[in-house]
């Protein structure tokens, strides 16, 4: 998670007045991660962004009462009656994130985090996805929306040109929107910073932020994924072979895939997440692009990769190890 700014106040925790010292973090939402309680408070920043977090307040909930994931799930507290504000637990651990590429030495994360999605998408809870994630909102990123185009920086026109004039970017995006299948429940936003790694073998890895979660494709969640891993071992640095990710990467990648699909991942959703990976990383050089100037060297990187595989999806999968 991003640094934060200390907080030293009190708080009535459990009807108790007790100091408390709170990590006060910026987001979408403002956070509060209360350390002497094991409390994380989640606030709405405004009036917008009040029914993501009832979503996600609900989504948890009713996982939770299906006891499906298990302890995947984080633990709901408290919630505000005005649906602004939620209490989960402050976990223990780190996100996957800040491990980086040695935190992918165990492939037990891997495991888990794929039998966590198989279980998710093979819900069979309708209530659940009562809200359907639509292509648009993680496809179609060549074509923005008015209010996109008013939080565009001069790194974001730029990058946004990039993707509409670079040879079969288009295509690809507007292809992959339109073969969008919403099949199937789906967390929708698995970047590593959503996944808590905490150390404890009961409960190894939690899926927090389900803002994003609805009704949507599976391969998307999966490519998701993968999207991260490739963007790992783009920011490891130069020691590494810039054409081949290291053994760790690709050890993990067929763990996860292997623990999530059992054997029944075909060869066309394969492909589809593969794809769905170098959206991912477009989508991730376009959230850099919105708080920069200029295009980053590492904005650039992400673009290049996913144009190389969505031009070559096959060799790309071969390359991480999962063709």
């Amino acid at each position: 998670m991003d640094a934060g700014s200390r907080l030293d106040a009190n708080l009535i925790v459990d009807g108790v007045d007790r100091p408390f010292v709170a990590v006060v973090r910026q987001r979408r939402h403002t956070s509060l991660e209360l350390d002497s309680h094991d409390r994380f408070i989640k606030t709405s920043s405004g009036c917008a962004h009040r029914p993501s977090l009832e979503h996600e307040r609900q989504v948890v909930s009713e996982l939770r009462s299906l006891a499906l994931l298990g302890n995947g799930l984080p633990l709901i507290h408290q919630a505000s009656v005005e649906g602004d504000g939620v209490m989960f637990e402050l976990l223990p651990g780190s996100d996957l994130r800040f491990l980086e590429l040695d935190g992918l030495s165990d492939l037990g994360v891997a495991r888990r985090l794929g039998e966590l999605l198989r279980l998710l998408h093979g819900l069979k809870q309708e209530r659940v996805s009562a809200i359907s994630v639509p292509a648009e909102v993680v496809v179609n990123l060549q074509v923005p929306s008015i209010e996109d185009l008013g939080l565009l920086t001069p790194a974001g026109f730029q990058l946004l040109r990039i993707i509409q004039t670079a040879d079969s970017l288009p295509t690809t995006l507007k292809r992959l929107a339109e073969g969008w299948q919403p099949a199937c429940t789906i967390h929708g936003d698995l970047r590593f910073d959503n996944l808590i790694v905490t150390g404890d073998p009961t409960r190894p890895v939690v899926l927090v932020d389900w803002e994003y979660a609805g009704r949507g494709d599976r391969s998307w969640d999966v490519g998701s994924v993968l999207g991260e891993l490739l963007s790992t071992w783009l920011y490891a640095g130069t020691r590494l072979d810039p054409t081949s990710p290291p053994v760790v990467v690709v050890r993990w990648a067929r763990e996860f895939l292997s623990s999530y699909s059992d054997g029944r991942l075909d060869q066309t959703e394969l492909r589809r997440a593969i794809e769905y990976a170098g959206v991912w990383l477009i989508q991730l050089a376009i959230e850099e692009a919105l708080v920069a100037t200029r295009l980053s060297p590492g904005a650039l990187m992400r673009l290049q990769l996913a144009q190389n595989i969505f031009l070559r999806p096959a060799a790309a999968a071969q390359l991480i190890g999962v063709a």
